[in-house]
């Protein structure tokens, strides 16, 4: 049996499909990452098309039938605008990440909070914000990894372990002191081999800002 409901979404990608078509990959609070399909949205007299961009946080009409999810209604909210190609960069690998390692229908609202404050943050310009919120990521889906290194001197491990703590926690994106540019080094290689065992490949995203020396 169809029926409609209402949304509170976070956009994470479209796709240009058919003529005019655009299909979209949706985050929501309720049901967690969700595909639908939104008709006609690229004509110029269509009311949906500009409330249905990447990034854009926007309360969607979806009504299920037997063909899926469409797109009925669409009315923005907010669209992120990063303001800097690095901050971008940042936005679009917390985007990859959330798109592969999310699984459809699975409601996990504690990470729809946190993408809303990711982008948010990414419109202010913080600089390095993708690693706090790689490692509360992964900390919300059981992935966080331990981190144990015998050549790190016991000083740094601890400030590793408070920044860990902290990362964890709401308050993810607050810290007092940070470890040292290889102890950031070692909590990145750590969670990238945690997103590679199940992604089984390094994020495009990762590549593309290693070669603009992002």
């Amino acid at each position: 049996m169809s029926h409609s409901r209402t949304h509170e979404t976070i956009i994470l990608q479209t796709y240009d499909i058919g003529e005019a078509d655009r299909f979209c990959i949706l985050l929501t609070k309720e049901r967690g990452r969700l595909a639908a399909r939104a008709r006609g949205v690229r004509k110029l007299t269509s009311r949906m098309g500009g409330s249905l961009l990447q990034l854009s946080r926007t309360r969607i009409e979806l009504h299920e039938g037997k063909g899926g999810l469409l797109i009925t209604g669409a009315y923005n909210q907010c669209a992120t605008k990063p303001n800097s190609i690095e901050m971008f960069v940042q936005a679009q690998k917390g985007i990859e990440l959330l798109m592969q390692l999310l699984e459809d229908d699975d409601a996990l609202p504690e990470i729809f909070d946190l993408t809303e404050e990711f982008l948010d943050t990414c419109t202010k310009g913080t600089t390095n914000i993708i690693l706090p919120f790689t490692v509360r990521l992964l900390f919300l889906l059981g992935l966080l990894p331990r981190i144990q290194n015998r050549n790190t001197p016991e000083e740094e491990m601890e400030l590793i372990q408070k920044y860990l703590q902290v990362c964890t926690t709401k308050e993810w994106q607050s810290h007092d002191q940070t470890p040292s540019e290889n102890g950031m080094q070692l909590i990145t290689a750590a969670c990238d081999e945690i997103i590679v065992q199940h992604t089984r490949s390094e994020l495009r995203v990762s590549k593309i800002a290693a070669s603009m020396a992002l």
